[in-house]
């Protein structure tokens, strides 16, 4: 597929498909990600076919952007998303989003729902903080202990930052109304199976569940079973 890799604002991007199109998927990929993961080529190659273009990116310290930077903050991981959101409403008529896991999470605080003609996610984080304080209490750390410290890091694993939970406490999550459609996996223990039912229903999403498929779709049934997803969902208006 014809792909066109340039930066905004230093950002990096890829904009697939034909440079024709008046239509935009804006694509946000997960953790240990990057713009064009296989589940973005995949988007891309369907996305094609309903006539839109899809404008994917690195979040911070991901793809070409870990050379300089070794950690996302949700603060400049939601300024990114609005950044790239100017840019692609600045260029095209008509945006629909894409969110891939902690990328849903991110998508939900820097945008609304009016942003969009439609809304699909994939394996979402719907509640960050949540997973984030579970996260800690994994690893033996409480809230006061990380206000006083500021920043602890785990030995090969994450860096938690006072700043970080902060934020999140103040920035939950906007309701999410317009036409969304959810692809998750039953066993999907990150995204939190049950909340990300709750979220749907809440903001009447069309969810969509895979028996024995866990938060991170790659065997090839998974793929397929996206591919199908990204197929029947994706609305051409």
């Amino acid at each position: 597929m014809f792909r066109t890799q340039f930066a905004v604002n230093g950002i990096p991007c890829t904009l697939w498909g034909e440079q024709s199109s008046e239509k935009v998927v804006l694509a946000v990929h997960g953790n240990f990600s990057h713009k064009e993961d296989t589940c973005i080529a995949i988007l891309a190659e369907e996305a094609a076919v309903q006539g839109y273009q899809v404008l994917s990116f690195d979040l911070p310290g991901h793809g070409y952007r870990i050379r300089d930077e070794k950690e996302c903050h949700v603060i400049q991981a939601v300024s990114d998303i609005q950044c790239i959101h100017v840019w692609a409403r600045e260029h095209f008529s008509e945006i629909a989003l894409f969110a891939c896991s902690m990328g849903a999470s991110f998508s939900l605080i820097a945008c609304k729902p009016s942003d969009f003609s439609q809304t699909l996610f994939l394996s979402p984080v719907v509640d960050l903080l949540a997973l984030v304080r579970k996260m800690m209490s994994s690893a033996g750390i409480d809230e006061e202990q990380l206000s006083r410290e500021k920043a602890i890091a785990i030995t090969g694993g994450p860096v938690f930052r006072a700043d970080y939970l902060d934020y999140l406490r103040q920035h939950s999550p906007v309701t999410w109304k317009g036409p969304l459609g959810i692809l998750v996996g039953r066993n999907d223990s990150l995204a939190d199976y049950t909340a990300v039912r709750a979220f749907s229903r809440q903001n009447g999403g069309v969810l969509e569940t895979v028996e024995g498929a866990e938060h991170y779709f790659h065997e090839p049934a998974d793929l397929q079973t996206m591919r199908e997803w990204f197929r029947h969902s994706l609305t051409s208006t």
